[in-house]
């Protein structure tokens, strides 16, 4: 005799989507050793035990996609919101949450607005000098560069950021001269010393 079988679930059950939340929040508790992409993955895995419940709910029937896609959208604020309040000095929250909202056309505009707000943070300075070396304005990125380092001459990241800009400029000498100010402030750092 032949059974009728059940068709597999898609997607992780709810329990282990329960879990994958549970594993992303823990590893955000601590912000030393937090990467900025797992809160990416905590909104993608928030989603999915959504969209698990929701499933789970309509029994077999379709989901109603306007509610999903309101409960996401939902979501995708609570987390920008945790984020923005969990790393309140940090530009990269504004960042991510630009690419789905801010037009391409005005992506540009958009980052160098944070700046006032953010000047010496590593990842909004190496888009900002981009954006600014683009629009020939190099004075202004390196303004910005210089600033940030002359606050935080102890913070690596800026350093990277510099001789990117400098490299991109075609000043050699800059360049140098940064190398060899990063290896004698941080003669054991791993970025440095592969630049020098």
């Amino acid at each position: 005799s032949v059974t009728a079988q059940t068709p597999e679930p898609q997607g992780p059950t709810i329990a282990q989507a329960e879990e994958q939340v549970r594993t992303l929040r823990a590893a955000l508790k601590d912000r030393s050793t937090a990467r900025p992409e797992t809160w990416g993955a905590l909104m993608m895995s928030e989603m999915m035990l959504l969209n698990a419940r929701a499933q789970k709910a309509a029994g077999g029937a379709p989901v109603d996609p306007a509610s999903l896609q309101e409960e996401q959208r939902k979501i995708r604020e609570r987390v920008f919101a945790e984020w923005k309040a969990a790393w309140p000095d940090d530009a990269t929250p504004y960042l991510a949450e630009m690419q789905g909202t801010v037009p391409p056309e005005k992506m540009d505009d958009a980052v160098l607005g944070l700046l006032p707000r953010f000047p010496d943070d590593p990842r909004l300075l190496g888009r900002a000098t981009q954006i600014l070396s683009r629009r020939e304005q190099a004075k202004a990125a390196t303004d910005l560069v210089e600033a940030a380092l002359e606050r935080h001459p102890e913070r690596s990241e800026l350093y990277g950021v510099a001789l990117s800009l400098y490299r991109t400029l075609d000043n050699e000498a800059r360049q140098r001269e940064l190398a060899a100010a990063w290896i004698d402030r941080m003669p054991g750092d791993a970025d440095a010393l592969s630049v020098y």
